[in-house]
């Protein structure tokens, strides 16, 4: 945190929310943000309009968050971490987990409900984030090379908005039996 730290100290968050991440919820960003505000906290909510924003706030040398909540998935996540990378003083980062699967969010046994989430950033509660680097960009959880890759860079948006974690499972079949690779699916 800038400042004293202190948990209790009036902060400055930003939620940083991808609303077309899987599971997005207008009304527990609202939950979060009100009892954000009011433990004293200054809040803004940010849906982002376009790929890359979320890098781009995040790296902006004009962002003046103490903390950043990052609302969306692990795409989402993996943005904001590259945007701090090229941030002079990068601040705080916090998990409002949606998304298809939310690996980090399950690994680092982050709270899921939106009151649990609030006390974890107002208490300053933190759990250590370390990340690799592949081709020059930060990782946290995996990176993917071959079949998985292909997979992942394939998979329609629509079919995993529509199915979730097994739109991965039927994008997978799609290329295993279409004999393509996965950038050759339509």
């Amino acid at each position: 945190w800038r400042g004293s730290g202190e948990p209790g100290e009036a902060r400055q968050i930003l939620i940083i929310a991808n609303p077309t991440a899987g599971g997005f919820n207008a009304g527990i960003l609202e939950e979060i943000a009100d009892k954000l505000r009011s433990g004293g906290h200054h809040v803004h909510i940010q849906l982002t309009q376009r790929a890359g924003e979320i890098g781009a706030t995040c790296a902006g040398p004009s962002l003046k968050a103490d903390v950043v909540v990052i609302a969306g998935g692990d795409g989402s996540i993996n943005e904001a971490i590259t945007g701090f990378g090229e941030h002079p003083a990068p601040p705080a980062l916090a998990v409002v987990p949606f998304g298809t699967a939310n690996v980090l969010a399950q690994e680092l046994k982050l709270p899921f409900k939106p009151q649990k989430i609030a006390e974890m950033i107002m208490a300053d509660r933190r759990k250590p984030l370390h990340y690799g680097l592949a081709n020059g960009h930060p990782f946290v959880l995996m990176a993917s090379a071959g079949v998985d890759a292909e997979v992942v860079h394939a998979i329609p948006l629509d079919l995993k908005r529509r199915f979730g974690k097994l739109a991965y499972v039927l994008t997978a079949l799609k290329i295993a039996f279409s004999g393509r690779k996965g950038s050759d699916i339509e």
